[in-house]
């Protein structure tokens, strides 16, 4: 597994133009299996029942991020401080993060690929989640709160916890069996069924 000291973070953007590692990550660590094309994979069959502590700590890593957007931040030292909306939680993104995690932490791996080559995209939609997402990992910090410390120093995390095109999340932890936490939060776009009652809303308002 990858480390750097004690932890270790990067993130993905599922563009159209493609994606790509943060830098300093050695590579780009998105690989996609045939397109179209959701290979089986025994973590994506189901959900997985989240424990308590897994609970709490997506629970806080959530409301944390919410905070962030709340109170803006400035992702660079030549950059403005940006705020965006509150996100939406998605159960559906829960359980691809989470079944990433868990994918991690009992297979020893720290990536965007797991070892079918699935990266956030096409794992998003083997929960039937089909709206582009970004992703941000990270492993060895104990808590929420580092974790959120460690992505706003990285510039391209933090400019994902602050975009405003993402209007869901997702989160999931796991500990490996070595004890090392596993986080993964998804970021995603909003649903058809959100764009339509936004718009709904919006008519509402003029009216």
């Amino acid at each position: 597994m990858p480390s750097i000291g004690d932890s270790m973070i990067i993130i993905v953007a599922m563009m159209p133009i493609g994606c790509r590692g943060a830098p300093g990550d050695g590579a780009d660590l998105h690989r996609s299996g045939p397109r179209g094309q959701i290979v089986p994979d025994v973590s994506q069959a189901f959900c997985p029942e989240p424990s308590p502590l897994e609970t709490r700590l997506s629970d806080e890593l959530f409301a944390l991020t919410n905070q962030l957007r709340a109170e803006g931040v400035a992702c660079s030292p030549s950059s403005e401080a940006v705020t965006a909306q509150a996100l939406v939680r998605s159960s559906t993104l829960d359980c691809a993060a989470r079944a990433h995690s868990r994918d991690m932490a009992a297979h020893g791996f720290f990536s965007h690929a797991n070892p079918m080559g699935l990266g956030p995209q096409e794992r998003a939609r083997a929960f039937s989640f089909n709206e582009p997402v970004a992703e941000n990992v990270a492993w060895g910090q104990r808590t929420a709160e580092d974790v959120i410390e460690a992505w706003r120093s990285s510039p391209d995390h933090c400019r994902s916890l602050v975009d405003s095109a993402y209007a869901l999340a997702g989160v999931g932890h796991a500990l490996s069996t070595t004890g090392k936490p596993m986080w993964t939060q998804f970021l995603g776009r909003a649903t058809p069924s959100m764009r339509s009652s936004e718009r709904a809303d919006e008519r509402s308002r003029s009216q």
